[in-house]
């Protein structure tokens, strides 16, 4: 069935074309993704073969979705013009500053942001030899090793740029969307996770409701008033695909990162729990602490290789004293997420509408889901691993 673009699609692409030397353009267009692959708009895959003999452009396309209520509760909106201002002014002055060019991220064809028509352009990355992986089961220490390392790089770019060029920096992020800080009523979000951790954790969590609630509370507020560096800030597993050699699926050689719309500034550590609690395996967190000396090697070496003094911008004191903080939000961001992260197309929640009187993260966490089972030991690892390691 062939899929029409919008007029304003249409025309988007054809302008991204031009700028690509193709002209007598004929667009091919497919659905990108599978239900629970993305939930704040529709993706699609477009081949542009032109009159003129270039070579055909292979593109993705977001596309917002339109329900009102849905694209309130969901920020939708404020998500599309965060992520375009990423690729459009953001990472392009962060990879300025790194010394090892690799692809972390796609080629940015531009963006139609008037009100119901956000669509944003993007390189299509398998045309690279990148591809998703198999986000329902956890990631190997190869992948997670890989991740860890390029957000080290990715990290101290922006703290350079903050410490070398104040105002260029300030310019960047002026006004960034913070979603956590958005005037967000987290007593529900607190609820879910004490539920959970009562109902997992047994005698293990003793805490009463009452001091979970406060020392969430002042963790967030504490979080959200820390600007070291600019974050990917949606860290989990469809967020990140992956190039292999010679079809070795289970050590990866590149990463790259895509859906930058939850981009924020924060502490690195935000990322960093945010990935290894929505991906990471119990073994994994058992080596956290061989993880984190990891990325914080490859962090300071960056700061030292872009002219700056890691023990004065991010020293390893510091780096763990965050850590020992702010990883119990990893543990908040699998209450919410994990459950998506492990759904299939056929489990996956419906997006494009939240039923009356619920949230997205209700949703997603009630929803009828065949590996129950699976989620609730993979989700008692990381309650486990919060509990044991002193985080909660």
């Amino acid at each position: 069935m062939s899929i029409e673009l919008q007029d304003h699609q249409r025309a988007l692409v054809e302008a991204a074309a031009k700028q690509c030397g193709c002209t007598d353009v004929r667009l091919k267009v497919s659905r990108g993704s599978a239900k629970g692959d993305n939930y704040l708009g529709d993706i699609y895959r477009i081949e542009v073969a032109s009159g003129n003999g270039s070579e055909a452009l292979k593109i993705i396309m977001k596309s917002a979705q339109t329900d009102r209520e849905f694209r309130r509760k969901l920020y939708v909106r404020e998500f599309y013009l965060q992520e375009a201002r990423m690729y459009e002014k953001c990472l392009p002055k962060l990879y300025s500053l790194q010394l090892h060019k690799a692809r972390v991220s796609p080629r940015y064809y531009g963006s139609c942001l008037e009100h119901l028509k956000e669509t944003i352009l993007l390189e299509d990355m398998r045309e690279e030899g990148f591809e998703m992986r198999n986000g329902t089961v956890p990631m190997n220490a190869h992948h997670v090793e890989l991740v860890l390392k390029e957000y080290a790089k990715f990290h101290a770019a922006s703290m350079a740029l903050r410490v070398l060029d104040t105002r260029t920096f300030a310019d960047l992020t002026k006004d960034f969307f913070n979603v956590y800080a958005h005037g967000t009523d987290k007593s529900l979000w607190y609820g879910s996770a004490f539920e959970v951790l009562v109902r997992l954790a047994g005698d293990k969590f003793k805490k009463s409701k009452q001091t979970f609630f406060a020392e969430s509370e002042e963790m967030f507020t504490s979080l959200n008033d820390e600007n070291l560096a600019i974050l990917h800030g949606d860290c989990w597993s469809n967020n990140m695909l992956f190039k292999y050699r010679d079809g070795n699926t289970s050590a990866p050689v590149q990463v790259c990162f895509v859906d930058w719309q939850a981009s924020r500034l924060g502490t690195p550590v935000a990322d960093l729990t945010y990935f290894l609690c929505l991906s990471g395996s119990r073994d994994i967190f058992t080596d956290t602490p061989k993880y984190m000396q990891i990325y914080y090697d490859v962090l300071s070496g960056s700061l030292t290789e872009l002219g700056c003094n890691p023990d004065r911008v991010f020293s390893f004191k510091t780096f763990t004293d965050h850590w020992h903080r702010y990883a119990r939000f990893g543990y908040f961001t699998a209450v919410t997420s994990l459950k998506a992260t492990m759904c299939d197309s056929r489990d996956a929640p419906e997006t494009g509408s939240i039923k009356e009187g619920a949230t997205w993260g209700d949703q997603i966490r009630f929803a009828t889901y065949e590996k129950e089972a699976e989620y609730e030991r993979r989700m008692s690892d990381v309650v486990d691993f919060m509990i044991e390691s002193g985080f909660i």
